[in-house]
């Protein structure tokens, strides 16, 4: 059996990490990349952006996400939207025990709506879902934002995995339909796929289990 580093992706996308800071979104990232909960120790703040590269099987074959994992610091903000253009989705993280970063997670929703000409695929994750028992955000409303603001929507929690793996999968499943839509001539869409390069093989390495995923990554920090 073939490993999956192996197979040719069939596409490439990029996405975005974003919500404020402490919400958990390196620990998803490192929940979903590496299967590993988060440490007990006080976590480091991610500096600017780093990215980390996984390929998912489908049922129509390989897709290869390079997921940007963005701080959460008002001063990166700026930084943030540089990242924009080259992204084809993001997925927006909040923190069920924090109103505030929901709201956050909200504007988030509203700029990128604003900001973006294309259709971006957008989900948003109500993290810390093993807290349940002190939220401050009611599953059913964040469903009915979500349904209001055609966002996939999960509650997430990088302690135990809860829907981790689902939550960038269906992205990946969105992004992957939303192309195959684009060439057939169903609608217009601007996704920025492009074929491997050299650059791109490089970034590639083996996984280090048999399965429908391999990663990678590497970072690209202000100081």
């Amino acid at each position: 059996m073939k490993r999956l580093s192996t197979f040719r992706p069939k596409a490439k996308f990029q996405i975005m990490m974003l919500g404020n800071a402490a919400v958990g979104k390196s620990s998803l990232l490192q929940r979903f990349i590496s299967d590993a909960s988060p440490t007990i120790s006080q976590p480091m703040a991610t500096i600017g952006a780093e990215f980390k590269v996984k390929r998912v099987c489908l049922v129509d074959g390989v897709v290869r996400l390079k997921i940007w994992d963005t701080s959460g610091q008002e001063r990166f903000k700026d930084l943030l939207r540089t990242y924009y253009d080259r992204c084809n989705g993001a997925v927006i993280v909040y923190d069920i025990q924090n109103r505030e970063s929901y709201e956050h997670a909200q504007a988030w929703v509203t700029e990128l709506r604003e900001k973006i000409s294309r259709e971006l695929v957008l989900v948003l994750a109500g993290n810390k879902a093993d807290m349940d028992i002190i939220r401050e955000v009611t599953k059913f409303e964040a469903e009915e934002y979500a349904t209001h603001h055609n966002l996939i929507f999960l509650e997430t929690s990088s302690v135990n995995g809860m829907n981790v793996n689902i939550c960038f999968t269906e992205m990946a499943k969105a992004l992957y339909a939303q192309r195959n839509q684009s060439q057939k001539g169903k609608k217009s869409s601007n996704l920025k796929e492009t074929t491997l390069n050299e650059h791109d093989e490089k970034e590639e390495i083996k996984p280090s289990f048999f399965n429908c995923f391999g990663s990678h990554s590497n970072a690209s920090k202000s100081t």
